[in-house]
């Protein structure tokens, strides 16, 4: 489960609304995931709005796929971060996991 809400959000908003919450690594990894996936979010949003204003004054081919293509990267590090847990590995993200811990 754990793994899962490194590759997908909605794992990791049921573990920490759910009684799962009590242990405190699967708390720290959902909370992890969760601001993970909250700054993949935000990161992509301003990413579009940067975007559509280069799209709105200059033309550029293709640059309307670089939001697609840096959503794709980001959920590939997801996937590179559940990897890492199975293996038995302690994940913890620069910037996001001090605050995990404090909201684990």
């Amino acid at each position: 489960m754990i793994a899962a809400s490194y590759v997908f959000a909605f794992p990791s908003l049921y573990m920490i609304l759910s009684e799962k919450r009590k242990d405190r690594q699967l708390a720290f990894h959902a909370a992890q995931a969760l601001l993970l996936w909250l700054l993949i979010a935000a990161l992509l949003v301003i990413l579009r709005i940067v975007v559509n204003f280069v799209l709105s004054s200059v033309n550029i081919p293709l640059l309307d796929r670089v939001t697609g293509l840096a959503a794709f990267i980001f959920w590939l590090y997801g996937v590179y971060c559940a990897a890492l847990f199975l293996q038995g590995k302690d994940v913890k993200i620069p910037l996001i996991a001090p605050l995990a811990d404090r909201l684990a």
